[in-house]
């Protein structure tokens, strides 16, 4: 699960897309010839950009059981909204976000957790609560936090000096923000929840490998001082996907 901190001004609601995904390995999962699918947040891994450098600790915010999250979701009040829901891949037009479900992994499984990350949040991710199934099922987006809209970001660009036309966020999706009594705006995402409208040819899933090499890389650029999202949770679980691991042609699952 990611999270995208940003300060906002007037007619600033929406910050801009700070990460885009690379074709992963299994959903979810890390190595291995049978890959385990992940929602990043499904590898439920919990992300958030962060528009500024953070200072000092989260302790001021009350923490609750992940629950009792609720988010809000004001860019998609504002701004052009493919509300079709249409499943697959498909052109999206005249819209920047795109509603789109999430796809539930089987037999969640926490792999780790950020407390002070979810703590942007009010989110606990002490020992006890991390334990129960709950949590899991929340990040890997079996369970979404009220108020969650879950949505894709249509965008386009230019990739090998060409265009490239409609790319889109393939295998990420945003439930919402959470507003703190600081004035700050944190942006919830699941990575790996299944296929969007921007998926090309991919499945929509993360895989361990890569998930675990985001989230360490984030939250240690995070504590170095380097403005970056925030890593709060990966999950994994028993659904294989179809990769090429070592990158030489041969496709396992």
């Amino acid at each position: 699960v990611r999270f995208c901190g940003f300060a906002h001004g007037p007619g600033c609601d929406v910050p801009a897309s700070a990460h885009r995904e690379r074709g992963g390995r299994r959903s979810g999962a890390l190595g291995g010839d049978r890959l385990p699918s992940f929602s990043s947040a499904k590898v439920s891994a919990v992300s958030f950009l962060n528009g500024q450098r953070e200072t000092g600790t989260n302790a001021h915010v009350p923490l609750q059981k992940v629950e009792d999250l609720e988010l809000t979701n004001d860019n998609l009040r504002f701004l052009p909204l493919d509300r079709s829901e249409a499943p697959g891949v498909r052109q999206v037009r005249g819209a920047v976000f795109s509603l789109q479900k999430t796809t539930p992994l089987p037999d969640p499984l926490l792999v780790a957790a950020s407390p002070d990350a979810l703590s942007l949040l009010g989110v606990d991710a002490s020992g006890e609560e991390t334990a129960r199934q709950e949590f899991a099922e929340v990040w890997a987006g079996n369970r979404l936090p009220r108020g969650s809209v879950p949505s894709s970001h249509c965008y386009c660009g230019h990739q090998f000096g060409v265009w490239a036309g409609q790319l889109g966020d393939g295998a990420a999706i945003l439930l919402g923000e959470k507003k703190t009594n600081r004035g700050e705006r944190w942006e919830a995402q699941l990575k790996g929840s299944g296929l969007t409208p921007f998926s090309r040819m991919a499945d929509g899933r993360k895989v361990l490998r890569s998930s675990l090499r985001e989230f360490l890389c984030s939250e240690a650029m995070h504590f170095l001082g380097i403005p970056t999202t925030r890593a709060g949770a990966i999950v994994t679980s028993s659904e294989p996907v179809i990769r090429d691991p070592f990158y030489t042609g041969n496709i396992v699952e």
